[in-house]
């Protein structure tokens, strides 16, 4: 087979929601999730030959299930919506510009980071592409949108004099405010699904830690017993245990983790000195969704599934080039991922026991980093206005 391409590689692993970080103290971070970096830096770089634009005539508002990603096929990374099946799709946005990091609301409005006001703000719109709203327009890099679940506020990582923070907006874009002011290497937001608390990861006395905000007393309290290199919370559904991975020696590699909120003791859930990461909730709980390079024995990462308590690990995907931003369908059947397998990267669907494995996307540029839309379901407790 013919050797491909090289992206240029990056010093932080962004695509995990990190802020900059030490590289020698997290050296088992940045060298084995190195191929996150390059993916996301890729979505900044323009296609050397950009593919046609396909049909954007934009339909109703599809069913849940719909796909939001990054496309370089126009020269600039914008974003794209298309059907679970991949039957249909629209381009939402229409600038020059680097449009990133796409999230939807349970609502069905979709966030984003966009260049075209500067270094980097927090845009939201529908469905499809319209109602535009620019949300922040501080200096500095925002990033990591993270909506609660009633669609009301947002959580992001913006940047002061190069300094990550944590921030909480409203929707309409009021109330901007800084959350853990004296905190440092701040990143990953994700907010409960009641909508009272949010995780994060925070450099705290040299040590990277995961941490919860407790919206309505304020409180920011330690998830776990504080093993350091910890980072990338997730929620269960029904919020009574958080996953985030932990990265450890050379020797223990970089694992998952959970915790029952309140008890601060931590459970591994892999633990094979390979590197797993990306951690996701099936929407009914019981399943557990993560990349790992464990089955190519420290080589490219796939896409793996297992039961919530670590138990019956599958590679649902199992293949030579990197299989990377995996995400649920809203009723956990399918699981939607990036694949270098057809370069420069394109997104498949497959079903949640590995078999139908479906090609989406069908540009000669990278397609990149798919997010399923999430079910609308109830929320158990608003959050209170902060």
């Amino acid at each position: 087979m013919a050797a491909r391409p090289r992206l240029n590689s990056c010093s932080t692993p962004h695509a995990e929601g990190l802020a900059p970080m030490n590289a020698s103290r997290f050296h088992t971070v940045g060298q084995a999730l190195s191929v996150f970096c390059v993916a996301w830096s890729a979505q900044l770089a323009v296609a050397a030959n950009p593919g046609q634009v396909a049909s954007t005539a934009s339909p109703a508002a599809g069913p849940h299930g719909d796909l939001i990603y990054t496309s370089l096929r126009t020269g600039s990374s914008q974003i794209f919506r298309i059907d679970a099946d991949g039957a249909r799709e629209t381009r939402l946005t229409q600038s020059q510009h680097s449009e990133l990091q796409p999230v939807w609301s349970r609502q069905g409005r979709i966030a984003f980071v966009s260049t075209r006001s500067g270094g980097g703000d927090i845009y939201t719109m529908d469905a499809q592409g319209g109602d535009l709203r620019q949300l922040t327009s501080r200096p500095g890099l925002e990033q990591s949108v993270a909506w609660s679940a009633d669609g009301q506020h947002l959580a992001y990582i913006g940047e002061t004099d190069g300094r990550a923070e944590l921030r909480l907006i409203k929707a309409d874009g009021t109330g901007d405010r800084l959350i853990a002011a004296d905190m440092a290497e701040v990143g990953s937001p994700a907010w409960s699904p009641d909508g009272t608390k949010i995780a994060f990861n925070a450099n705290v006395n040299g040590k990277l830690r995961v941490f919860v905000f407790d919206l309505v007393s304020g409180a920011i309290t330690p998830a776990a017993e504080g093993k350091g290199g910890e980072f990338g919370p997730v929620w269960s559904p029904d919020g009574r245990s958080l996953v985030f991975v932990h990265s450890g020696s050379r020797t223990e590699g970089v694992n998952l983790r959970k915790v029952q909120l309140g008890s601060q003791t931590s459970v591994a859930l892999t633990k094979d000195g390979y590197t797993n990461s990306q951690p996701q909730f099936s929407p009914d709980g019981s399943k557990l969704l993560f990349l790992s390079n464990a089955s190519s024995q420290g080589s490219t990462m796939n896409v793996h599934v297992m039961n919530a308590d670590g138990t019956g690990v599958v590679n649902l995907t199992r293949w030579e080039h990197a299989d990377m931003g995996a995400s649920w369908s809203d009723d956990g059947r399918y699981v939607y991922f990036m694949s270098f397998r057809d370069w420069p990267g394109q997104i498949y669907r497959i079903g949640a026991d590995g078999q139908g494995l479906q090609r989406l996307t069908k540009s000669a540029s990278q397609e990149g980093f798919p997010v399923g839309r999430p079910a609308a379901t109830t929320v158990a407790a608003a959050a209170r206005n902060p």
